[in-house]
């Protein structure tokens, strides 16, 4: 890393932010690189890069409509982590440490919870298979829930780098952690399977992790209605839908799989060597705690809406970054006066 600090009697603090970032200056750093197995810009050649530098009060402009967008894109980041935080504290919370139920035995009203909702969670704990949980809260086959179909490998001429076909999601579709991944999908425009089909609200899986990914397998991400009513899917993805006689929603299961005891141990069943696969075994052999339906209803709801809002920050913010990325080279170029900003 590289310090840099402006010299505001010279340039706009903000506007040589904007500038640095701009594909006129990254081309010049490009050109600069050296080392071939990892390039890098050394610090010297700052004092060869040209800069455009307008008068103040474009540079104001400029830097100010720059910055601005870059920090609501931030403060989108900042907003997402927070709400997903909070999902996962509560799934952790109600069906994995059973903090309400705890605080009944010891004679506590649970912690932030209404009479409505604290009223779902019983007062004692039952032995089950797998240890102490909620006194008649079902444990029960993973597979008595839901349903697992894995993709196909689709290659060749089909793959598409622009908006042509349908959607391929694929293992860079989730993050490592969880979550759906915008950067990078691909689409697809030859033949498939209508088994292969994927409809927003779809969970999907990864059930492969190679190479240099660093991509955990068994992370899940529900799929978002923005690339339109249908997609496809690799075969490094599970596709998993809960069952009608089933009380779990998609947001429930994505919360589940994305759990770090959860996680633990579904990957347990994984097996290979240089490409490390689940297999379907780890989505029908694991127990589960089944909770009341009510429950699973009260969770539903407010993981839904952290999970739409998450989206919807996503969608605002990848359209001020293509906004902020198109007007930068206009404005520096002179093409779009800065009045008009």
């Amino acid at each position: 890393m590289v310090a840099v600090r402006a010299d505001s009697k010279k340039v706009y603090p903000k506007y040589l932010f904007a500038v640095l970032r701009s594909s006129q200056v990254q081309a010049q750093i490009g050109n600069m690189h050296v080392g071939s197995l990892i390039p890098h810009f050394k610090k010297g050649d700052f004092d060869k890069l040209l800069l455009p530098v307008p008068d103040k009060k474009t540079q104001v402009a400029i830097g100010d409509t720059y910055f601005e967008m870059c920090a609501k894109i931030e403060l989108n980041r900042r907003m997402n982590a927070t709400l997903e935080a909070m999902a996962r504290a509560l799934f952790q919370s109600w069906f994995v440490d059973f903090d309400p139920v705890r605080a009944k035995l010891d004679g506590r009203q649970p912690h932030g919870l209404d009479a409505a909702t604290a009223a779902l969670f019983p007062g004692q704990f039952q032995d089950s298979p797998i240890g102490p949980v909620p006194q008649g809260w079902k444990v029960e086959r993973f597979d008595a829930h839901i349903t697992a179909d894995r993709g196909l490998s689709y290659k060749g001429e089909g793959l598409r780098d622009d908006q042509s076909g349908l959607p391929m999601h694929n293992l860079n579709s989730i993050y490592e952690g969880g979550g759906y991944k915008h950067e990078g999908l691909k689409y697809y425009a030859g033949e498939y399977r209508e088994k292969h089909l994927l409809h927003p609200g779809d969970m999907i899986v990864t059930n492969t992790e190679q190479g240099f990914d660093h991509l955990l397998i068994g992370h899940a991400a529900i799929v978002p209605g923005c690339y339109g009513p249908k997609g496809i899917y690799s075969h490094h993805i599970y596709r998993v839908r809960h069952k009608p006689s089933s009380p779990f929603s998609a947001h429930y299961l994505v919360e589940l799989f994305n759990n770090r005891r959860w996680h633990y141990w579904i990957s347990g069943f994984s097996n290979g060597t240089t490409i490390n696969m689940l297999p379907m075994d780890a989505l029908e052999m694991p127990l589960l705690v089944v909770p009341p339906v009510e429950l699973v209803k009260k969770f539903t709801a407010l993981a839904e809406a952290v999970h739409l809002q998450v989206e919807d920050n996503k969608q605002q913010s990848s359209t001020l970054a293509t906004l902020r990325d198109t007007l930068l080279p206009k404005l520096l170029s002179g093409q779009l006066s800065t009045e008009r900003v």
